[in-house]
Protein backbone atom coordinates (compact mmCIF):
# COMPACT_ATOMS: atom_id res chain seq x y z
CA UNK A 1 0.00 0.00 0.00
CA UNK A 2 1.32 3.38 -0.91
CA UNK A 3 2.37 5.87 2.07
CA UNK A 4 0.36 9.07 1.26
CA UNK A 5 2.94 12.07 1.44
CA UNK A 6 3.14 14.28 5.13
CA UNK A 7 3.41 17.54 3.30
CA UNK A 8 -0.21 18.41 1.92
CA UNK A 9 1.88 20.23 -1.10
CA UNK A 10 3.05 17.00 -2.11
CA UNK A 11 -0.56 15.52 -2.19
CA UNK A 12 -1.03 14.30 -6.22
CA UNK A 13 -4.14 15.29 -7.60
CA UNK A 14 -6.20 14.28 -10.88
CA UNK A 15 -3.49 15.36 -13.23
CA UNK A 16 -0.76 13.72 -11.70
CA UNK A 17 -1.41 9.86 -12.03
CA UNK A 18 -1.09 8.56 -15.52
CA UNK A 19 -1.91 4.71 -16.30
CA UNK A 20 -0.54 4.01 -20.20
CA UNK A 21 0.16 7.69 -20.47
CA UNK A 22 -2.89 8.96 -19.89
CA UNK A 23 -3.63 11.42 -17.11
CA UNK A 24 -6.68 10.24 -14.20
CA UNK A 25 -8.30 13.17 -14.63
CA UNK A 26 -9.01 12.79 -18.71
CA UNK A 27 -9.91 8.91 -17.73
CA UNK A 28 -12.49 9.95 -15.28
CA UNK A 29 -14.10 12.33 -17.96
CA UNK A 30 -13.78 9.18 -20.73
CA UNK A 31 -15.58 6.77 -18.34
CA UNK A 32 -18.28 9.52 -17.71
CA UNK A 33 -18.73 10.38 -21.40
CA UNK A 34 -18.51 6.45 -22.38
CA UNK A 35 -21.41 5.99 -19.79
CA UNK A 36 -23.77 9.36 -21.71
CA UNK A 37 -23.30 8.51 -25.32
CA UNK A 38 -20.21 10.69 -25.45
CA UNK A 39 -21.36 13.55 -23.49
CA UNK A 40 -19.91 14.52 -20.05
CA UNK A 41 -22.76 14.59 -17.20
CA UNK A 42 -22.12 16.40 -14.19
CA UNK A 43 -22.04 13.73 -10.72
CA UNK A 44 -24.20 16.81 -9.12
CA UNK A 45 -26.87 17.74 -11.61
CA UNK A 46 -29.54 19.75 -10.56
CA UNK A 47 -27.35 20.52 -7.34
CA UNK A 48 -28.35 24.36 -5.96
CA UNK A 49 -26.13 26.51 -4.03
CA UNK A 50 -25.31 30.20 -4.10
CA UNK A 51 -23.78 31.82 -6.88
CA UNK A 52 -21.54 34.00 -4.62
CA UNK A 53 -20.88 34.15 -1.11
CA UNK A 54 -23.73 36.69 0.62
CA UNK A 55 -25.36 36.70 -2.38
CA UNK A 56 -29.05 35.57 -2.61
CA UNK A 57 -28.62 34.31 -6.28
CA UNK A 58 -28.76 30.52 -6.91
CA UNK A 59 -27.09 28.28 -9.29
CA UNK A 60 -28.41 25.24 -10.27
CA UNK A 61 -25.77 22.41 -11.60
CA UNK A 62 -26.32 21.73 -15.46
CA UNK A 63 -27.25 18.25 -16.32
CA UNK A 64 -24.65 18.43 -19.64
CA UNK A 65 -20.96 19.82 -19.09
CA UNK A 66 -18.83 21.51 -21.91
CA UNK A 67 -16.00 18.81 -22.42
CA UNK A 68 -12.71 20.12 -21.78
CA UNK A 69 -11.23 18.79 -25.61
CA UNK A 70 -14.03 21.37 -27.23
CA UNK A 71 -13.61 24.33 -24.16
CA UNK A 72 -9.85 26.43 -24.68
CA UNK A 73 -11.18 28.75 -21.87
CA UNK A 74 -9.74 26.61 -18.81
CA UNK A 75 -12.34 28.77 -16.59
CA UNK A 76 -15.32 28.56 -18.13
CA UNK A 77 -18.31 27.83 -15.47
CA UNK A 78 -19.60 24.77 -17.58
CA UNK A 79 -16.53 23.24 -18.45
CA UNK A 80 -16.30 19.72 -16.50
CA UNK A 81 -13.99 19.22 -13.95
CA UNK A 82 -12.44 16.70 -11.87
CA UNK A 83 -13.60 17.18 -7.84
CA UNK A 84 -12.15 15.16 -4.56
CA UNK A 85 -15.52 14.58 -3.16
CA UNK A 86 -13.29 14.34 0.25
CA UNK A 87 -11.19 17.47 -0.29
CA UNK A 88 -7.31 16.34 -0.32
CA UNK A 89 -6.45 18.54 2.65
CA UNK A 90 -8.94 20.31 5.52
CA UNK A 91 -8.76 23.55 6.94
CA UNK A 92 -5.88 23.18 8.89
CA UNK A 93 -4.15 22.15 5.41
CA UNK A 94 -4.14 18.70 6.76
CA UNK A 95 -3.97 15.74 4.25
CA UNK A 96 -7.27 14.27 4.14
CA UNK A 97 -9.21 12.72 1.00
CA UNK A 98 -7.40 10.48 -1.46
CA UNK A 99 -6.67 11.13 -5.49
CA UNK A 100 -8.71 7.65 -6.00
CA UNK A 101 -11.27 7.18 -8.40
CA UNK A 102 -13.74 6.35 -5.90
CA UNK A 103 -13.41 10.30 -4.85
CA UNK A 104 -14.07 12.00 -7.89
CA UNK A 105 -16.76 13.79 -9.11
CA UNK A 106 -17.30 15.37 -12.29
CA UNK A 107 -18.60 18.73 -11.79
CA UNK A 108 -18.79 22.20 -13.48
CA UNK A 109 -15.94 24.77 -12.92
CA UNK A 110 -18.40 26.78 -11.10
CA UNK A 111 -19.26 24.27 -8.52
CA UNK A 112 -15.69 23.35 -8.33
CA UNK A 113 -14.70 26.58 -7.32
CA UNK A 114 -17.82 27.25 -5.22
CA UNK A 115 -16.53 23.67 -3.36
CA UNK A 116 -13.24 25.00 -3.19
CA UNK A 117 -14.30 27.80 -1.35
CA UNK A 118 -17.43 26.01 0.65
CA UNK A 119 -17.05 22.73 2.38
CA UNK A 120 -20.11 21.17 1.55
CA UNK A 121 -23.58 20.59 2.60
CA UNK A 122 -25.51 17.60 3.96
CA UNK A 123 -27.81 17.59 0.56
CA UNK A 124 -24.34 17.21 -1.88
CA UNK A 125 -22.72 14.94 0.45
CA UNK A 126 -25.88 12.39 0.05
CA UNK A 127 -26.13 13.05 -3.71
CA UNK A 128 -22.68 12.53 -4.35
CA UNK A 129 -22.61 9.20 -1.90
CA UNK A 130 -25.68 7.48 -4.63
CA UNK A 131 -22.77 8.30 -7.84
CA UNK A 132 -20.73 5.16 -8.70
CA UNK A 133 -17.21 5.35 -8.66
CA UNK A 134 -15.39 6.30 -12.65
CA UNK A 135 -13.81 2.69 -12.91
CA UNK A 136 -13.06 1.83 -16.50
Amino acid sequence: MPVRPTDPSEEPDFHCERIDNVEQWERILQVNRDAHGGKIHSDLAGFTYPCKKGCPEMCTEPFVLKDPKNTPNRYDPERAEVNHVVRATDKRSCLWGTSSNKNAAVISGRLNRHLYNNYPSKEEVEQINKVPAHMP
